[in-house]
């Protein structure tokens, strides 16, 4: 077919117009810049082809510049300023950088006329050429008159405002707006003054209304929402700028709190349920149940409660807030501010609902300066729901099971037989009856979609009233299988099933796995260990004779009803007592076999426990077990003391311990003095604690409301003395408490026997004696008081015959006289001191423009004094010889010395913020925090008082300890000189660490971090710098969480995105963090006959490396390890609460969890003495019996008869393990020989490569 003309000549059209297109440079396609202005001289000037800009003589000598607001070559483009020749040039820099002056004779032509090119610099056309994208005239007007076109920085907040920064480089206003429901309609406005006669000549969004003229401009009221914009135009009338409001919004509500009937404070949850937006708009309380119950009569609910509720807002701006509970209510409860709140009733609350009606908000109506703001929260009060969901017993038939609550599995073997020993009906695992006990809580047990029944004091007479029972005095809830509304062996076992327990709050489940096996058929029955667990402290067990067992107990044992019993039978035998309670490893206690006190003559109380043969109980073994005191040790002498000085609100474990790590200037940790000696009667003794003076109880002067006590942090006696506290005497007994130390920050209950002075203050404490025991004696003691052995009775004659009694002397220390401010800074900025003169420069950020807005950004200073100086404001009198000091400052805010600061508060923990002044001087204000409490202006000296004379002189001073002995106080006043910097505008990650490993940052701000392989990456904290003052935000440059270095966990699974707001607040970029694993561990190479297995193994989660990113292949593999292997290949859950299957394997050990799984499921066995031996390396032979018990090998593959060339090597045990192991595949010979070596230990690669083939034979799923 021909072509038509019409159709060559489109076609050639086209083929012309590819051509052209082809020929255009990338770069001139699509611009790498939209540059929209210029500033000349600092007036913004929109960008055109011809401009012309308004110029003074002055402006002209004091130095001419032309700049942009775009770092243009981070873009890859550049704004060139030609000299008249029309070659050379000079590249206009950013507006930022305060460029110097272009000498404009160099640069005029025609005297009034600048030539300006923007160039795209070939980064992005592919040519490495420079591509012209426009070019540019500006001509320059002289005129008389300012040019500039610029605000004051100060300004009155109206309408709808909370604050505002001006910026007069970038023309921006940028105002922070109180939230609103009708946030389109709320016409926000601001008060503004113009500088050098500037005039405002337009507005958009809104009206501007000029109010008057002031020297130099005029005030102004300016619309101020967001977008909204104004002109602002130069006295000559040619420059005009145009500024434009940048919002943000702040919630009305920073927090809201609920006082129960139990006196706490609990706080609301403030977030946001609409996904569709960033904006918090509910309030929810969950209460427990104890903040709604009487306190007269625990446990009762008192229905509609009347309560306190308080909030705080954001920002100094006041508010009303009132609660309004239900449509029905019009209206509402108003809700004042402050420490105490408003008493509000919440109807339905502690009712049968538990809960307010489902309607009720909280209305925040913002006063005065935001203009009647109105912000509504919805609000949820209701009381918790329980979140247990565990199983604490289980039976199958007649059989306690086994309930390993870390690896959610409850397993159970079942005897051959379920009506006698040796005969009747076979026990079928498939028609299995199931009982459990929960948390009354519990709202249902469900075993794989069929519902068990709950046994309740009504049905209990069908369904098991010896469990109801039980489970009751045990404040349980028991529930059974049922069928027809009686109990019913309808559970199949003969298979794993799914037992799902949901709790109270109806959304939280757990599941366990539950299985039962057939015991199998053995011919004896005997105890092969018996071990007793207090705490981490374990005690084995004795076998004097075939049928008795002794267990050594300390000689201060009386009890042993709480500690945990091991009981370890041979292979298909169970261990009872009596009464035929079967012993669970781990869990039972003491008292549930009978062991309860224990006497000085074990003759007196032993108890009887059989080992009994599950498939013929009439094979049995009878023990005796018997509970012998060590010998007594017959120390009764202290050999040394320490104790730390603390304020008596110090008053448990956490806050002592965390206060002694305290050093330097403030150190508060001591060793007493201990003599002792004997007279003609008895032991005395007596221990002096030289207290320094500021950490005693003789205070004067701003010291004299904190009282102080003395905490004992360690003592050592000889030969096992027990050292006990003297409580009080009654006739001629003596009443004693063991004496206590605080050595870690676990516990948070109230100090108890570990605080001494010199005079006894009550039966809690402080105590002034300290007497030291033997054990016989001590043991004497704490036996008249079986309820509480840490306390009982002693003969006054005997306690002093036989222990020693030592009295507490406390004496001041001499007081220190050093007064020096040796070191103060201020978050990340440090002060240098010269002399008597505090110097520095504060980061813009730190600092604010008025004292309100300074009040919201007080700060605590970090500082050092001389050893117990104290830092203070000076209050001085009209008698010039007289100062009193008050208003005192803690480094940190740390007024207890817990490492976390304490509120601001009046007269002891004074805050500082800091007020800008034009000149760039700072003043610095105390400040106590409390809603209309006093700021102290520390810079100037007119905070005085004229009607008494008494005032606060500027600055501030350090007083020496000397302050409190009473005679002449040392003390050095220093003062402030301080200046502010500009903001900052820059928003860049400097440097960013994840633990030890440094990020690398591109032009592109992709910051990239490689780690070891198998580095958890999921909570990861960042260490970084930023550019001066500026702030990240996690995930959104709104709402998203502040990361903060080295505190913030993030999860960097995926890539984070992190934006970065400038100081100045009106620059924010956003950074990619991403970090990448290491290809490999770095001891596992490519090429390696492992390689494949161990990596493949480590994707799989089977096995992991260690924290330095190496795999350590050839090591060999300890029990505990391959334990762990073994359970993750399983898939097992794991539970933290859960105790030790085994008595050498400690609660906190890494990998119980995977050692109980393994025991609970008959993979991994201990040994004959009860022992488990995590750390003991496994042997070949031993990895293969795991293996063959774990995947059930020798039922689905057989045993090889194929023997291995050492076959005679193999322990008879393990013989039909091996070569199941073989059979499968799992584990073959080695290449060299074809032997198995079944005594070798086991190295890391050897199990990658074992579980990597139990994968791809699909015995792992």
């Amino acid at each position: 077919m021909k072509k038509s003309k019409f159709l060559k000549k489109s076609l050639a059209m086209l083929l012309a117009l590819m051509l052209v297109v082809a020929m255009i440079p990338l770069s001139a396609a699509a611009s790498p810049v939209n540059l929209g202005a210029i500033y000349v001289d600092g007036n913004r000037v929109e960008l055109a082809e011809s401009m012309t800009v308004d110029v003074t003589d002055q402006s002209l000598n004091d130095g001419f510049s032309i700049t942009t607001n775009e770092d243009l070559i981070k873009l890859g483009a550049e704004l060139r300023i030609y000299q008249k020749d029309g070659v050379t040039y000079t590249p206009a820099p950013q507006v930022s950088a305060n460029p110097t002056g272009l000498t404009l004779n160099d640069y005029l032509v025609n005297g009034n006329t600048i030539k300006l090119a923007l160039y795209d610099l070939g980064t992005t056309n592919g040519t490495g050429d420079d591509v012209e994208l426009g070019s540019y005239t500006l001509t320059l007007k002289k005129v008389q008159g300012s040019t500039t076109t610029n605000l004051s920085e100060t300004y009155v907040a109206g309408k709808g405002v909370v604050s505002a920064t001006i910026d007069n480089v970038t023309k921006t206003i940028n105002v922070k707006l109180a939230r609103d429901d009708h946030q389109a309609s709320l016409g926000a406005e601001l008060t503004v003054t113009t500088v050098d006669n500037a005039t405002i000549t337009g507005s958009t969004g809104g009206n501007y209304t000029k109010l008057e003229d002031v020297s130099g401009g005029a005030k102004y009221t300016i619309p101020a929402d967001n977008g909204d914009t104004i002109n602002v135009t130069s006295q000559t009338r040619g420059n005009v700028s145009k500024f434009t409001v940048v919002a943000t919004y702040e919630d009305a509500l920073a927090t809201m709190e609920i006082q129960g009937l139990d006196g706490k404070w609990y706080s609301g949850s403030i977030v946001d349920t609409n996904p569709k937006d960033d904006i918090p708009n509910a309030i929810i309380f969950n209460l427990p149940d104890v903040a709604v119950e009487d306190p007269a009569h625990p446990g009762e609910k008192v229905a509609d409660p009347k309560l306190n509720v308080r909030y705080t807002t954001q920002g100094d701006v006041d508010s009303n807030v009132v609660v309004y509970q239900g449509a029905s209510d019009t209206t509402g409860t108003k809700v004042k501010s402050g420490n105490e709140g408003s008493r509000v009733t919440f109807t339905g609350l502690g009712g049968v609902n538990e809960a307010i009606a489902t309607d009720s908000k909280v209305v925040v109506t913002r006063l005065p300066s935001s203009g009647g703001a109105v912000q509504t929260y919805d609000l949820t009060v209701q009381l918790q729901k329980s979140t247990v969901t565990t199983i604490e017993y289980a039976r199958v038939n007649d059989t306690i099971a086994t309930v390993d609550q870390e690896t959610g599995s409850i397993t159970a073997e079942l005897p051959k037989y379920q009506d006698t020993p040796n005969t009747g009906t076979a026990t079928d695992p498939s028609k299995s009856k199931l009982v459990v006990y929960t948390d009354p809580s519990v709202s249902s047990v469900v075993v794989n979609g069929v519902a068990l029944e709950k046994i309740t004091k009504a049905n209990a007479a069908t369904l098991g009233q010896l469990d109801y029972d039980a489970a009751t005095a045990e404040g349980k809830l028991a529930w059974v299988s049922v069928s027809s509304g009686s109990p019913a062996a309808n559970v199949d076992l003969s298979k794993k099933q799914i037992i799902t327990v949901t709790a109270e709050d109806e959304q939280t489940t757990k599941q366990y796995t539950i299985s039962a096996s057939i015991s199998q058929n053995t011919s004896d029955a005997d105890l092969t260990a018996f071990w007793l667990k207090n705490g981490a402290n374990t005690y084995k067990g004795k076998l004097v004779n075939k049928d008795t067992i002794q267990v050594n107990v300390p000689y201060m044992t009386t009890n042993v009803s709480n500690w945990v019993v091991y009981a370890t039978p041979t292979a298909g035998a169970k261990v009872v007592n009596g009464n035929g309670y079967e012993v669970v490893n781990g869990w039972t206690k003491g008292n549930n076999i009978g062991l309860n006190d224990v006497d000085e003559d074990p003759m007196t109380d032993p108890i009887t426990l059989f080992a009994i043969n599950k498939n013929n109980e009439t094979i049995s073994h009878k023990y005796t077990i018997y509970v012998v005191l060590d010998t007594a040790k017959t120390g009764n002498t202290l050999n040394s003391l320490e104790f730390t000085a603390q304020r008596t609100t110090n008053n448990n474990d956490k806050v002592v311990y965390r206060a002694i790590q305290r050093t330097g200037s403030q150190k508060n940790t001591f060793n007493a003095e201990v003599d002792q000696q004997s007279n003609l009667t008895n032991n005395v003794g007596n221990i002096t604690l030289e207290v320094p003076v500021s950490l005693g109880n003789n205070k004067a002067y701003g010291d004299a409301n904190i009282s102080y006590h003395n905490v004992v942090t360690g003592f050592a006696t000889d030969n096992g003395g027990v050292a006990y506290v003297g409580v009080d005497q009654v006739g001629t007994n003596y009443i004693l408490k063991r004496l206590g130390a605080t050595t870690n920050d676990i516990s948070d209950k109230v100090l108890t026997g570990s605080t001494i002075d010199t005079a006894w203050k009550s039966a809690n404490g402080p105590y002034d004696q300290i007497i030291v025991l033997p054990e016989k004696y001590a043991r004497a003691v704490e036996l008249t008081t079986p309820g509480d052995p840490s306390t009982g009775t002693i003969n006054t004659d005997v306690m002093e015959q036989y222990g020693t009694v030592y009295n507490i002397e406390v004496e001041p220390a001499n007081a220190q006289t050093g007064h020096d401010l040796q070191s103060m800074s201020f978050g990340n900025t440090p002060l240098t001191i010269e002399g008597d003169t505090i110097k520095g420069e504060l980061p813009y950020s730190l600092t604010a423009d008025t004292v309100a807005n300074g009040k919201a950004k007080a700060m605590f200073a970090t500082f050092e004094t001389s050893q117990y100086a104290a830092l203070f404001m000076t209050n001085w009198t009209k008698d010039s010889t007289k100062y009193m000091y008050s208003g005192t400052f803690t480094s940190d805010g740390d007024t207890n010395g817990d490492g976390e600061p304490e509120p601001i508060a009046k007269d002891n923990n004074y805050s500082f913020f800091f007020v800008r002044n034009p000149d760039h001087t700072v003043e610095v204000y105390a400040y106590a925090g409390v809603k209309g409490s006093s700021t102290y202006n520390l810079t100037t000296s007119a905070d005085s008082n004229s009607s008494n004379g008494t005032g606060f002189e500027t600055g501030i001073s350090v007083l020496a300890e000397d302050r409190l002995s009473g005679s002449k106080t040392s003390f050095s006043n220093y003062k402030f000189e301080l200046t502010w910097a500009e903001p900052c505008r820059d928003a860049d990650i400097e440097s960013f660490k994840l633990g030890n490993y440094t990020g690398s940052i591109d032009g592109n701000r992709n910051i990239t971090v490689t780690v070891p392989y198998g580095t958890d990456v999921t909570g990861m904290i960042a260490t970084f710098t930023t550019s001066m003052g500026a702030t990240i935000q996690v995930g959104s440059e709104n709402s998203g969480v502040a990361l903060i270095s080295d505190v913030t966990s993030v999860n960097y699974t995926n890539p984070v995105k992190l934006y970065v707001t400038s100081e100045s607040g009106n620059v924010t970029r956003m950074y990619t963090v991403t970090v990448e694993e290491g290809v490999s561990f770095s001891d596992v190479t490519a090429g390696a006959w492992y390689y494949e297995n161990v990596m493949g193994a480590a994707e799989n989660g089977y096995v992991s490396g260690y924290p330095d990113g190496t795999f350590k292949p050839m090591q060999s593999v300890t029990r505990a390890e391959f334990a762990s292997m073994i359970a993750k290949a399983m898939g097992y859950d794991s539970d933290p609460d859960a105790g030790s299957a085994y008595p050498d394997v400690a609660d906190d050990h890494w990998a119980k969890a995977a050692i109980n799984f393994c025991a609970q499921n008959d993979i991994i066995n201990g040994y004959d003495d009860g022992t488990f031996q995590p750390n003991k390396a496994i042997t070949r032979q031993e990895a293969a019996a795991i293996l063959n018990k774990a995947f059930e090998l020798s039922v689905k593959y057989g045993v090889s008869t194929d023997l291995f060339p050492d076959n005679s090597s193999i322990a008879a045990w393990a013989s039909d393990h091996v070569y199941a192991a073989k059979a499968s595949g799992l584990m073959k010979g080695y290449e060299e020989d074809g032997t198995f070596r079944p005594n070798n230990q086991i190295t890391r690669a050897e199990a990658a490569s074992i579980f990597m083939n139990a994968k791809y034979a699909d015995l792992i799923k």
